[in-house]
């Protein structure tokens, strides 16, 4: 990271800092602002910054942020206390909302599902590897991790009586699916 990188960071920390102080009459434009910033590096985060996103991140996303910001104007206290009562807020009304639409769609569905990459695939050797503790492959070069996370998804899984498979996609990127059967009781 540059010089000249830290001090763009430092100058917009210390603007988030001072402007509810300097202009208290924009106190809601800032909130919302600063909303965006977190919902934009999140959703880019999350997205694997490759501009990906799902339905739900967005309607996920967009629930909390909305919720956030009207909390924090309603309640008419101190921006700071505001903005993390209001991001709270935001974060379990969105939660709620994943829980509730997220059983309805596993029961129209079953419980299934598929996370998919946009980058490189596995080669077809590495496939079946990829479940093995601290195995990451050639195609880990230069990520983070330790070849761990799908090794314990395969055992949360197989504890469960389900299975999981791992294949390339058409294209380029990874596919894992998981396939749980369903809870009888």
């Amino acid at each position: 990271m540059s010089a000249r990188h830290i001090i763009l960071y430092l100058a917009a920390a210390v603007f988030a800092l001072v402007a509810p102080l300097v202009v208290p009459n924009y106190v809601t434009q800032l909130a919302v602002l600063w909303m965006m910033v977190v919902l934009s590096l999140t959703w880019d985060l999350i997205g694997g910054q490759m501009g990906y996103n799902s339905f739900g991140n967005i309607v996920f996303f967009g629930i909390g942020c909305y919720a956030a910001a009207v909390v924090q104007r309603a309640l008419q206290i101190d921006y700071f206390l505001g903005f993390a009562v209001g991001a709270l807020c935001g974060v379990v009304l969105a939660m709620l909302a994943a829980f509730l639409l997220g059983s309805g769609i596993l029961r129209l569905r079953g419980q299934y599902f598929a996370i998919c990459t946009l980058g490189l695939g596995i080669a077809a050797g590495e496939l079946e590897k990829v479940f093995d503790p601290f195995y990451r492959g050639d195609a880990g070069m230069g990520t983070a991790g330790f070849g761990l996370g799908l090794a314990i998804a395969q055992r949360a899984v197989d504890a469960h009586g389900g299975a999981i498979r791992a294949s390339n996609v058409p294209g380029g990127g990874l596919e894992v699916e998981v396939d749980l059967p369903l809870a009888h009781g």
